[in-house]
């Protein structure tokens, strides 16, 4: 018997709401924006969001795209810059900004 101790993905509203506070980083429309999850090889898994840490501000039609496209194929065509690192970089801003 396999039993699967892998913790669950840590879960932050405030940078969930700080993430949409900012304009989308495909199109630049104005926020409010939609958390989008990066969904990367690990984190998260079949039907599980990965963690709050792992998002980009996306306006709702770019949000729908990525949906739609499927998010590897959709960040490999749209994004020129890294975008777990531009993720990583939000949430260590967004906690140096937490008194």
């Amino acid at each position: 018997m396999t039993t699967n101790f892998r913790t669950p993905p840590v879960r932050d509203k405030s940078h969930l709401a700080f993430i949409r506070t900012l304009p989308c980083c495909l199109c630049g429309q104005a926020p409010p924006s939609e958390a989008a999850h990066l969904r990367l090889g690990g984190a998260g898994g079949t039907s599980i969001k990965p963690a709050d840490d792992l998002t980009l501000p996306l306006c709702h039609d770019c949000h729908d795209t990525e949906t739609r496209t499927g998010p590897p194929k959709f960040w490999r065509l749209r994004l020129s810059i890294d975008n777990v690192l531009v993720a990583r970089v939000m949430c260590a801003y967004a906690r140096s900004l937490k008194p």
